[in-house]
Parts: structure tokens; C-alpha cells; sequence
């Protein structure tokens, strides 16, 4: 299925996106101060804490860690390889447990 195109209605259209994150410093908001695509799959962002007195600047990255629902395009127009799916496994039973 489709989706419908954005005719400029969507709650998300009248502002572009924004990006935020904790300061691991000092706990405010960090902004987004830039954004660099490294690869089709990586994103760096660059992020600087809002309160004044910290100040803290620091680079993130951005990239799946699992699949949840495959793309429906054919392989060959996937601009990465990608990790398949994931799928329900069994816990991994503990070393040395029951001989």
C-alpha cells in the first residue's frame, strides 16, 4: 500500500524536523547544530547543549541497528546491504549450566 502523498496538511509539514538529545554532561536539551549523511546507512549529527554554563558539543551517530519490517523494494535498488529481519530467539543458555 502507498502512502498518500503530503499535500502540505501532515502535523510535520509547517516546520522542518528537529532532532534533540540529553546532554551526557549536565542532563539539559541538546540541539542539532549539523547534520552529515557519512553513508546511505550512517548519520553523524552534531549536538550542543543549551544550557550556557555547559556548553558541551558532541557528535552522534545515527544508523540501524535491527530490521524490523523488510523494505519492499528489490534488493537490487537498496542503496545498502542491510541486516535482515529480526526474528524471536531462544535465550542463550548460561555457561556451565547443567553439565
Amino acid at each position: 500500500m502507498k502512502r498518500p502523498p503530503n499535500n502540505g496538511n501532515s502535523r510535520n509539514s509547517a516546520r522542518p524536523f528537529r532532532n534533540s538529545a540529553k546532554c551526557p554532561v549536565c542532563g539539559e536539551t541538546c540541539r542539532t547544530i549539523k547534520v552529515c549523511q557519512v553513508t546511505p546507512a550512517i548519520t553523524e549529527i552534531t549536538y550542543g547543549c543549551t544550557n550556557d554554563d555547559c556548553g558541551f558539543r558532541w557528535v552522534g551517530q545515527l544508523a540501524p541497528v535491527r530490521v524490523l519490517h523488510a523494505s519492499l523494494l528489490p534488493p537490487s535498488r537498496h542503496l545498502t546491504p542491510l541486516p535482515p529481519p529480526s526474528v524471536a530467539t531462544a535465550p542463550l543458555a548460561r555457561a556451565g549450566a547443567g553439565g
